[in-house]
């Protein structure tokens, strides 16, 4: 049966949209690679914006649907506690919630469970996907399919060390020896983290754990995806910032200094035939190109907490 996931999203699909310019799609067979830079202000590429915007969408990742009774201040301080005051430099979260404000913003497929939700101790950092969705996703202009999602987020400092570490986490899922133990924990988490409180039918709710089992038609019938964010250092994004004379110039720039040619695609083509079993699935790669990873971090700490990050006990 058909589900409108969409329904089920309740951050504005707008917001993400707003921070960010979206520079290329390119789409061959079951791989995309979608190119974007942060929206420029004036002659700089900064977070600020982007923190902000990632940051306020904190009590409905953790949390989903809030109801109406729901202080949305006490749920934003509790949502605080599942980051906990963890290294900014080596916190993997930020990349989680990127990569979720980027599937259901643009994919528009419903994240249904993650890894904080399954953590008994907030600064654990648990093997696993960095998000599981399901929803309508589109494999061509006019066709969208069933399916089943596994994100993967690596925000680190250079394109080759993120695309690697990528596909090796993503390949746990495939290879002959991890898959069955990874796979089966995926849908165990997602089955036991389904959204509970929304307006589902009995009819819907009978189709989505039917799409969590593997025995049935209905997980047969669907696709798996891979939403992979890859946020990285780049000189390129410095150099373009040093060029420009305004925002317009800055947003040209980046485009032609970035993007213009398919080295991107053509990157990620050739990594993939080291990991050949991944040719099977749909990988949908969100390329972001930053001129400072550190400082994307420490805005994102201070956007969450309200105070800079101190090692000292």
């Amino acid at each position: 049966m058909y589900i409108d996931w969409e329904r089920f999203i309740v951050i504005d699909r707008s917001k993400i949209g707003d921070q960010l310019t979206h520079h290329y799609t390119e789409r061959n067979n079951k791989l995309v690679v979608r190119g974007y830079t942060l929206k420029a202000s004036g002659t700089s590429i900064s977070p600020q914006a982007l923190s902000r915007t990632l940051s306020r969408t904190l009590p409905y990742y953790v949390y989903g649907r809030l109801n109406e009774k729901d202080d949305i201040i006490d749920k934003t301080l509790d949502a605080i506690k599942f980051f906990g005051q963890k290294d900014p430099e080596t916190d993997g979260k930020y990349g989680e919630l990127f990569l979720y404000l980027l599937v259901e913003s643009i994919l528009g497929c419903k994240m249904i469970a993650h890894k904080i939700r399954t953590l008994t101790n907030a600064v654990d950092q648990v093997k696993g996907g960095d998000g599981i969705f399901m929803g309508n996703y589109q494999i061509d202009t006019d066709k969208t399919i069933n399916a089943y999602l596994i994100g993967e987020s690596k925000v680190t400092q250079t394109f080759a060390t993120a695309l690697e570490e990528a596909y090796k986490s993503i390949d746990r899922f495939h290879n002959s020896l991890s898959s069955p133990r990874f796979m089966d924990t995926e849908l165990m988490i997602a089955s036991d983290n389904l959204f509970a409180d929304e307006d589902l039918s009995p009819e819907e709710l009978d189709e989505i754990y039917k799409r969590l089992t593997p025995t049935t038609d209905e997980y047969k019938n669907q696709v798996i995806v891979h939403p992979i964010l890859i946020m990285y250092d780049s000189a390129r994004v410095t150099s373009c910032e040093n060029s420009a004379i305004d925002n317009k110039h800055l947003e040209e720039l980046l485009f032609l200094k970035l993007f213009d040619k398919p080295s991107y695609h053509k990157k990620i083509s050739d990594k993939l035939e080291e990991f050949s079993e991944l040719k099977k699935f749909y990988l949908d790669f969100f390329i972001v190109p930053h001129n400072s990873i550190k400082v994307f971090r420490n805005y994102m700490y201070y956007a969450i907490h309200g105070v800079e990050y101190s090692n000292s006990k």
